[in-house]
């Protein structure tokens, strides 16, 4: 199965999603600095976030099987 991550930043090379630099944290109105996966299958379905807040929100589902 082909990683969640590496589909992300293919869409944001793309154009397909913007880059998460110039997003704010969803969770926090701060800058965000990653996509956040709440479930690694649905690959496009992420959150902008900042590392904060990411790491408050713990792992996604079904990791394992993206991984």
């Amino acid at each position: 199965m082909v990683k969640a991550k590496e589909e992300v930043y293919k869409a944001v090379r793309a154009g397909a999603l913007y880059d998460v630099k110039t997003l704010i944290c969803v969770d926090c109105a701060d800058q965000a600095s990653c996509y956040d996966h709440r479930d690694y299958l649905k690959v496009f379905d992420v959150d902008p976030v900042c590392t904060r807040c990411n790491k408050l929100r713990g792992e996604g589902l079904n990791k394992l099987l993206c991984f």
